[in-house]
């Protein structure tokens, strides 16, 4: 494990290096329509105010300026954790802040809620990435992060600016841009963590479906809710005829309701985490989850095996061949059967569920920046260079020239990385030619 680490440490070093251009204007004007979309909410969120009887006391005269192009209904500062605080309590008499994680269970009872979540999305996005990100670019107009190589699980992550977290839906990361004369050549895992779960467990629906091409949260939608999901097939369903993702309403309920379990599955997601995030009742979560496990026992046995051994023995490690370690510091061997230690044992035991499929899937993303350093070293010294890596995404720039044939050895490369933990050969990568970074 050390040694894999030891000759990745060149890599990111590289990555830091090199950077990413930026181009500014281009930023601020996504940073000033994200501005815009928020001052909006705060019109939705007045009238909400205003239409909801129950919130009547906070709507007061509000002095206009004349030459103002929106008027409020009310002077609730929605900045102001304290006054929406009191605002929501009117609502939910219990709530004690209005943090995301206490709010997000509310959201689909009260409308105005969902808003509000929405309006902090896009005050943050505006705050973050606005002018003052500029901070972080250099005299070349670069970006040039830090990274922090080994997290718990092995992965890494990265910091001024922390380029992990930057936006995935390309608004912002079309900002960044390759030299005249070069192109992006991105590259990722399809499925990275499934396959993984897939393998580890040795699932004959997970393996065949990824075998054969087949949407994977359908087929395994399928599955848990059997008659439900044939019955609400429409006419012309894709999934019905070809085993892939359908446009049918109930269709992707439901399989929207696998696929949380499914990802969830990689961070140890129980009961109460799916109730949160489907916004359904906790009994309706357990029976799902039940219906999940009767699906698939055999990913369940594999995941119970992982947490139980990470509560025996107080470490958990990731697949073969890197077997890296994770040392749980609060274990001792007196509390495995003490009812006193309830909650650090579930802490180990959702870690240890985790571990092995996130840090297996790092281990593979790291070798894979290995291979593609050295295939650059020897061969393509001044036409390639790496330039950002986002988890299970490796992202580098080449000369436009020789864009289809770097794609090419790209691929191979990451799916060499691949067959090295999982050597079924059912993880692909997905390679793409931009002019701009993209997810």
């Amino acid at each position: 494990m050390s040694d894999l680490e030891n000759r990745v440490v060149r890599v990111f070093s590289e990555i830091e290096y090199e950077g990413l251009n930026i181009n500014k204007d281009k930023w601020v004007e996504m940073a000033n329509k994200n501005q815009k979309l928020a001052e909006d909410m705060q019109i939705t969120l007045d009238s909400s105010v205003a239409e909801n009887s129950k919130l009547k006391q906070f709507i007061q005269p509000v002095q206009q300026d004349l030459f103002a192009p929106t008027f409020r209904k009310t002077n609730i500062n929605w900045s102001s954790p304290k006054q929406v605080l009191e605002v929501f309590q009117t609502l939910i008499p219990k709530l004690e802040d209005v943090n995301g994680k206490n709010l997000y269970k509310h959201k689909y009872k009260f409308p105005i809620i969902k808003e509000y979540i929405r309006y902090k999305e896009l005050t943050k996005l505006s705050n973050a990435y606005g002018s003052k990100f500029f901070k972080y670019v250099n005299s070349d107009n670069k970006v040039h992060t830090n990274f922090q190589q080994i997290l718990d699980t092995g992965r890494v992550s990265s910091s001024s600016p922390n380029m992990q977290q930057i936006p995935s839906d390309n608004t912002f990361r079309n900002c960044f841009y390759a030299p005249e004369g070069w192109v992006f050549v991105s590259s990722d895992y399809s499925s990275q963590e499934l396959n993984v779960i897939a393998y580890g467990s040795s699932d004959p629906v997970f393996l065949r479906a990824l075998e054969n091409g087949e949407d994977l949260h359908s087929v395994c939608a399928e599955l848990v809710f059997q008659n439900e999901w044939i019955d609400n097939a429409e006419s012309g369903c894709v999934y019905i005829s070809h085993k892939q993702k359908c446009s049918c309403p109930k269709h992707k309920e439901l399989r929207t309701k696998v696929k949380t379990i499914n990802f969830g599955l990689a961070y140890g997601m129980g009961p109460n985490k799916l109730s949160d995030t489907l916004q359904i009742s906790l009994q309706e979560a357990k029976d799902l989850i039940k219906k999940y496990f009767m699906a698939f026992p055999s990913i369940e046995s594999f995941l119970n095996s992982l947490g139980e051994k990470g509560k025996r023995t107080g470490s958990i490690r990731t697949f073969p061949p890197f077997n890296r370690v994770r040392w749980f510091e609060k274990w001792t061997a007196k509390m495995y059967n003490n009812r006193d230690n309830f909650m650090e044992l579930g802490s180990i035991e959702r870690a240890s569920k985790n571990t092995p499929i996130q840090g297996s899937s790092a281990d593979m993303t790291k070798l894979a920046l290995y291979y593609i350093y050295n295939e650059i070293e020897k061969n393509y010294s001044d036409t390639v260079k790496i330039v950002m890596t986002v988890h299970d995404q490796i992202d580098t720039i080449c000369k436009q020239e020789i864009a289809e044939e770097w794609k090419e050895k790209m691929t191979e490369l990451m799916e060499k990385a691949a067959n090295v933990i999982i050597p079924n050969k059912l993880l692909k990568a997905d390679t793409n030619i931009s002019k701009t970074w993209e997810k």
